[in-house]
């Protein structure tokens, strides 16, 4: 159809028993002519042409079916009884030749036994004897049956114009391949179909079947070889696949069955058929290459789904870390020793958010802050920050196209995808080498291939990144993506780099490319489609101080530690707290509770009931209740959907006492 996919297979099937037969009845008949150029049995006669009288021999009974006892030897009555109607006249006239001008006629005729069967017979006159006054006298010859040899030919004739059809009807070419004890070859007969699949002629291989073999990819000419030498020698079936490169249609593939049998100069032929099966064969790689990718892509999702819980568990440890360590600064002193360590707690806590950020999109489980972007501005802050972290005998080399169209994506993971990759193509050149950057527009017009699927005709921004590195084999490439998978020693990487950067993309909407052999470098390019809309940030946090209230709170979480923190900060601040870590206990309390209730917060990702399905609930009750939603990953949470249930607020976890604290009055105040 339109779209190049296949929807119909048209198969042409025919019965070719009588064919079967006749080519059976033909080897059979062929056995029987030669037997018979050896031990020819011919009838013979004489003709009196004075009395008109026969005499034959006992043969000639046998081939006109006749009794001697009822012969009259009679010319005319043989020609009466014997001759078939249609052929009568020619008879005659063959014996009005031999009698007016001396010459006898070669024939064929027609005789019509007893029984009424119809036989076909070849009579030949030998040397007229005339009389002294010059009139004919004696007439002899012979006759011979041809019955069975005129039956062969109609089925050599039939059998030919089966295979002329057979030929015109079936895709690829029918042949007889000739092999010589000198080691020529020829194709003593093919089809019209030759010239499709060679592109030569069946005239151009008949003596010679050199202009094949030149077709044959040379990667295939060995094996193709190596196989018609072993058909030959054990005269097995012949079969076979292999590529051809041809003037007009390029690279195709053919398929190749055929038949040996010995020939009696010690040379073998082939009968067979050879079908274009291109089709067939890229169907076959595409099968694999989606075969590949469904296996890759249930093994990353297997990673990404250990990869993505762990992190939600390692959110809620943090929230329970920063939080308290927030808390903590409130008693002591200024400028103590505890003070600056507690700063140092939660600057290490911050460095862990960034990294569970990572783990979350590799996992594609993330909640990116998506805004349109103009990209070239991100490029260049990377730049401007390598510059002075890497060696300088590495050469930043970059190519940014300007101006370009933005993008819908989140800054921050686009910055770290490209550190990411500018990192890994700085450590495989050995802190020596080039290191290009280049940045473009790019209009797809058909569907390309990437890392982890198909990328669909449309506008895209193109963000490469290449190395004159050592480059990667095709083992070590089919890899590169895995995580935790490096090629670095123990202890100088964690194998994450380019599986996060994958995740990045993903969850963009893009893919990626890579390209690298070894010695030659590598270069990944990331294809990100271009923006056709404006989303803000609908949801945003109101700064980090902690203010007091006296609201009444509800607080759920299935993490017990971050109900504890949550309700030290609140409590500490004059608010009333109720913290649960049921959500089923927490839906019953909101049933007997809900006009005392001031705001719900909530987690998303809980056993038994989901923080929206909380909300649901918390509505039905009392309709304008204030809601908090928080969550560390979920594929069904974004600021649509947070829309749809008219959540107040959406926060990423982890988060600290101050900024849960501050996010609680931010609602509450903007409801007053």
């Amino acid at each position: 159809n339109a779209l190049g996919d296949t929807t119909h297979y048209l198969a042409i099937k025919e019965d070719i028993t009588e064919r079967k037969l006749a080519e059976e009845a033909i080897r059979s008949s062929e056995l029987k002519l030669k037997n018979a150029q050896r031990y020819a049995r011919l009838g013979s006669w004489t003709w009196n042409v004075r009395t008109n009288q026969l005499d034959w021999s006992d043969e000639m009974f046998r081939i006109f079916g006749l009794v001697k006892e009822t012969f009259t030897g009679s010319l005319a009555d043989v020609i009466a009884r014997a001759i078939h109607p249609d052929d009568r006249a020619k008879v005659e006239a063959s014996n009005r030749s031999v009698i007016n001008d001396k010459k006898p006629i070669p024939l064929e005729y027609r005789i019509v036994w007893p029984d009424g069967s119809i036989h076909a017979v070849w009579g030949e006159a030998g040397e007229l004897q005339i009389d002294a006054a010059g009139n004919p006298v004696l007439l002899s010859g012979t006759v011979q049956d041809i019955t069975e040899r005129k039956r062969v030919e109609a089925q050599l004739k039939e059998s030919s114009d089966m295979i002329a059809k057979l030929s015109a009807q079936v895709p690829g070419v029918m042949y007889q391949y000739r092999m010589y004890p000198d080691g020529r070859s020829a194709f003593p007969y093919a089809s019209p179909g030759m010239n499709d699949i060679y592109e030569v002629t069946p005239e151009e291989v008949r003596e010679d079947a050199t202009p094949v073999f030149g077709r044959i990819h040379p990667d295939d000419v060995e094996m193709i070889t190596a196989s018609i030498m072993e058909s030959a020698r054990t005269l097995e079936l012949y079969h076979s696949e292999f590529r051809v490169v041809l003037p007009r249609q390029g690279l195709r593939w053919r398929l190749c069955d055929a038949k040996p049998e010995r020939m009696e100069d010690g040379g073998t032929l082939w009968y067979g058929i050879i079908s274009d099966i291109t089709d067939r064969k890229d169907a076959e790689e595409t099968l694999r290459r989606m075969e590949t990718r469904l296996r890759q892509s249930e093994k990353m999702e297997a990673v990404g789904q250990l990869a993505g819980g762990i992190a939600h568990d390692f959110n809620n440890v943090l929230g329970g870390i920063i939080g308290f360590t927030d808390l903590s600064l409130n008693y002591v002193d200024p400028g103590s020793v505890l003070e600056s360590n507690l700063h140092k707690v939660l600057t290490a806590a911050d460095r862990a958010k960034h990294l569970v950020k990572q783990i979350l999109a590799f996992s594609r489980q993330g909640n990116p802050q998506k805004t349109v972007t103009a990209i070239g501005a991100i490029v260049k802050e990377v730049l401007d920050l390598l510059r002075p972290s890497i060696p300088s005998s590495v050469l930043i080399v970059s190519e940014l196209e300007e101006p370009l169209q933005p993008v819908l994506a989140d800054p921050t993971q686009i910055h770290q995808a490209l550190l990411n990759l500018a990192t890994n193509a700085v450590h495989a050149m050995n802190r020596k080498g080039t290191l290009s950057v280049k940045l473009a527009s790019a209009q797809l017009l058909t569907v390309e291939h990437g890392r982890s699927g198909d990328i669909l005709p449309g506008p895209y921004i193109v963000l490469s990144v290449g190395d004159t590195g050592c480059g990667m084999d095709a083992v070590t490439l089919s890899k590169a993506f895995e995580p935790f998978f490096t090629t670095k020693p123990v202890g100088e990487g964690t194998g994450m780099g380019l599986s996060v950067v994958l995740g990045i993309v993903q969850s963009h909407g893009g893919d990626l490319k890579i390209e690298s052999k070894p010695g030659m470098g590598t270069t990944v390019s990331i294809y990100l489609p271009t923006a056709n809309a404006v989303l803000g940030d609908a949801f945003a946090s109101e700064g980090r101080s902690m203010r007091a209230g006296s609201e009444h709170v509800l607080f759920v979480d299935d993490e017990q530690m971050l109900v504890e923190m949550a309700g030290n900060a609140l409590t500490s601040l004059g608010y009333r707290y109720t913290g649960m870590s049921d959500s089923i206990a927490a839906m019953r309390f909101i049933r007997d509770h809900a006009a005392d209730i001031d705001i719900l917060v909530t987690d998303q990702t809980m056993p038994r009931l989901t923080g929206l399905e909380l909300v649901t609930e918390a509505r039905s009750v009392k309709k304008d209740m204030p809601v908090i939603l928080c969550t560390g990953f979920s594929s069904e949470i974004n600021a649509e959907r947070t829309a749809e249930f008219n959540i107040n607020l959406l926060i990423m976890k982890p988060y600290g006492a101050r900024e849960i604290t501050s996010a609680i009055r931010g609602v509450l105040d903007r409801r007053a």
